[in-house]
């Protein structure tokens, strides 16, 4: 990925999986980064932990109009 762009923070890694799954059968390109400091996970610090979706910054409005096409009802 060349420009990596964080489009949304989730508060539990399945979630974060989800979605990485969902964008990359779409044909896009996706991964999610879990907050870390250092070597220790936020949970471990007793904070709740984060997990960070990125996709690549050029494809940002085509991920936008793939996911409101989803969201219609």
């Amino acid at each position: 990925m060349n420009e990596p762009s964080c489009i949304r923070i989730f508060n539990d890694r399945k979630a974060a999986t989800n979605a990485v799954m969902v964008l990359k059968n779409a044909g896009f390109e996706a991964y999610y980064k879990e907050d870390r400091f250092g070597e220790l996970t936020l949970k471990t610090l007793g904070i709740r932990p984060r997990f960070r979706l990125y996709v690549e910054r050029q494809e940002i409005n085509n991920i936008a109009k793939f996911l409101g096409e989803q969201l219609k009802w």
